[in-house]
């Protein structure tokens, strides 16, 4: 547009987007007598500075304050191709880089009209409004004869004058390959080396070369809960999963119950390792036993997920996990686990059936005849009855 104050010449004016055939420059005003937005046309030869609205007969100047408001309609003769020549307003806005989501897909169907239909690069840019050394770069980008999209490139520069120099770069990756540090103490290292690097620079270079061991995603953190004192019947019960291979070369899951308090126990077999297994083997020991269950610990295996905590927390018992790397957490069922293995899984044979069997004949014995010695040679029964008077 001309951003001049005199009237234009006769010639077009180098700032109106020159018209191609079928095209016709409108602009939007408001109109001083309705006030209403009113569109007027704008042809090659018009002098914009005194150009008529059809509608209302005023005439008005086009200045550079209306230079987004140009919309260009593109009227095509062509009617079976999809493309940007159909929708009826295009707002011009002079920009190296495009944020049109449609692009990508317009740059697919004029390479499709190019290499499929057989048009020719200078029929493709009158189609759709642009010159032929863009379309020309738009097939030589297309690898699939006009069938998929061609993306939008980012802009963002591809060096920073910021950058870690290469020096920089090999020595992060000679301290990380070689002694396998971490981040903190290669940056240490490299100020002591008179090397003047910042700690998040050292991350982002060990992370963009992947040599950061990262968090697995599908690893969920749990809430930390206080470990209870077990003081009474079914204040804190842990459990557990025996893993044991059978002949076939399949595996029987053995889920096992201890309370800490009165050593009562309960075990039985899975035929799989699912949240949902875990959860209904809980439930089935508290069916089994003459007192209700608090809370549950278990360590962070699989079948201890989230869908476990909730399961349990649905009928009134709360859920908390083992601390990581402590041995000591879990010691009253990992005992369990080799006793209940010593003296009733590995005297008979490793079937699903056998293993139901032996269960059915030692958890009476182990709650009602067999001493422990943690609760000074008693029972588990013998604990749960003086309890209740």
């Amino acid at each position: 547009m001309c951003r001049r104050s005199r009237p234009c010449c006769n010639k077009v004016c180098p700032d109106v987007p020159t018209l191609r055939r079928g095209q016709t420059l409108l602009y939007k005003r408001k109109d001083p007598h309705t006030q209403t937005s009113v569109w007027g046309p704008l042809v090659q030869g018009w002098q914009p500075s005194q150009a008529i609205n059809p509608q209302s007969g005023c005439g008005f100047s086009l200045t550079s304050t209306l230079y987004y408001s140009i919309v260009c309609i593109y009227l095509s003769s062509i009617r079976n191709v999809s493309g940007p020549s159909q929708h009826l307003e295009v707002k011009i806005k002079y920009m190296a880089y495009t944020q049109n989501p449609n692009m990508p897909k317009v740059r697919r169907d004029a390479v499709n009209l190019v290499k499929y239909r057989g048009w020719s690069m200078r029929k493709v840019s009158l189609r759709y409004g642009v010159e032929p050394s863009t379309v020309s770069r738009w097939c030589k980008k297309d690898y699939c004869g006009g069938f998929r999209i061609i993306l939008t490139e980012s802009s963002a520069p591809k060096t920073h004058p910021n950058a870690l120099s290469r020096e920089i770069i090999n020595k992060i990756i000679e301290k990380r390959v070689g002694r396998r540090r971490c981040g903190q103490v290669i940056h240490r290292e490299l100020l002591r080396e008179d090397v003047k690097v910042s700690l998040s620079s050292v991350h982002r270079t060990l992370d963009r070369l992947n040599l950061l061991k990262k968090k697995s995603p599908w690893k969920r953190p749990h809430d930390w809960t206080p470990r209870p004192e077990p003081a009474f019947a079914g204040a804190l019960l842990e459990v557990d999963t025996v893993h044991i291979h059978a002949p076939d070369g399949s595996r029987i899951y053995v889920y096992t119950l201890i309370d800490l308090f009165s050593r009562w126990a309960y075990a039985e077999i899975g035929k799989n390792l699912l949240a949902r297994s875990a959860a209904h083997f809980v439930l089935k020991a508290q069916e089994k036993a003459f007192f209700k269950f608090q809370m549950i610990q278990t360590d962070h295996g699989s079948e201890f997920s989230t869908r476990f905590s909730h399961i349990l927390k649905s009928k009134d018992m709360n859920h908390r996990h083992s601390r990581v790397r402590q041995k000591d957490d879990q010691a009253h069922i990992e005992r369990f686990n080799r006793t209940i293995q010593e003296e009733c899984l590995d005297r008979t044979t490793h079937t699903i059936a056998d293993f139901k069997k032996a269960l059915k004949d030692y958890l009476p014995y182990y709650n009602n005849k067999r001493l422990h010695m943690g609760i000074n040679y008693q029972t588990p029964l013998e604990v749960l009855q003086r309890c209740w008077g």
